[in-house]
């Protein structure tokens, strides 16, 4: 390693700073690090401790900021101008690790779900028990939504509008439709969303799933001219599962409609919808409890 009276040659001063010849040789072009010291025939020497400001640099760079941006940071003349430029590309880096965070508890939930309706027989109701309860956000609209072909979206509008009326964050996914007892015995319309809370942590007085933790499920594809037959013979299906075999509903039930990835569409489908629908024993049900 050449040293010149304690500092480091351009070269060894790049490759300990994990950086390039080149990097450096720029740096200084733009004046956004100047080397200590420029000897007789130009050679460019760098005092270890430089390596702080290659560092930074970097790490400015990671937050999005120009390299013309850094070099105005750096080259303020005051340490208080200084750190408040570095607190607020602090607070900018807060918010993208906010929407990052959001962005990985989407996939991992859309990633589940897949696996989850993958496993589901199409068109079979199931039965299945759940070890904890589910708690849900809700989010409920004065109109039940009219079941005509574009009821999903039509939901999906008026959340929208309440998540900016209400100054709430949009969450795209997951959230179910609810179709609530009567609802259930009428039009099979759509009374609100509920949603998982993105923060897990908020709490929530909306259980998804009876203390019982028995819920039946159900895949159906409301595509087509028909998509609402498919959908009211799904729910005859369930309820006929539930006449064989001695349970009856607890609450409503939820409507859990994602889209499938071109690759694994089974044609002409292009989303499926998940019932999922709280039940118990005919003899655990006599107060005719149970809230969804």
């Amino acid at each position: 390693m050449k040293m010149h009276k304690g500092l480091m040659s351009i070269g060894d001063f790049a490759a300990y700073c994990g950086s390039t010849r080149q990097t450096m040789q720029y740096y200084d072009h733009i004046g956004l690090l100047d080397p200590i010291v420029v000897g007789n025939q130009g050679y460019r020497y760098y005092h270890p401790l430089q390596g702080h400001e290659v560092r930074l640099i970097h790490s400015l760079q990671e937050c999005g900021c120009s390299l013309e941006e850094i070099r105005d940071i750096l080259t303020t003349s005051s340490v208080d101008q200084m750190q408040a430029r570095i607190m607020a590309r602090q607070e900018q880096l807060e918010l993208e690790l906010q929407r990052i965070k959001r962005e990985q508890i989407y996939l991992e939930r859309f990633s589940q779900f897949l696996s989850w309706a993958s496993t589901r027989t199409i068109d079979v109701p199931e039965l299945h028990t759940l070890n904890q309860t589910l708690y849900f956000r809700e989010i409920l609209f004065e109109d039940p939504c009219e079941l005509y072909s574009d009821y999903y979206y039509q939901m999906i509008l008026r959340y929208v509008e309440f998540c900016k009326s209400n100054k709430m964050a949009i969450q795209q996914y997951p959230y179910l439709f609810y179709v609530s007892p009567e609802e259930l015995k009428e039009e099979l319309r759509l009374s609100k969303i509920i949603c998982i809370p993105e923060d897990v942590s908020t709490p929530s007085s909306h259980p998804m799933i009876a203390p019982s933790g028995q819920y039946l499920t159900m895949r159906c594809h409301p595509e087509g001219q028909n998509r609402e037959d498919q959908r009211k013979a799904a729910y005859r299906a369930l309820f006929r599962y539930m006449e064989e075999h001695g349970l009856v509903p607890l609450g409503g039930s939820a409507e859990l409609p994602y889209c499938i990835p071109p690759g694994l569409r089974p044609d002409p489908y292009r989303f499926e919808v998940i019932l999922i629908m709280p039940v118990a024993p005919v003899k655990d049900n006599s107060d005719g409890g149970g809230k969804a």
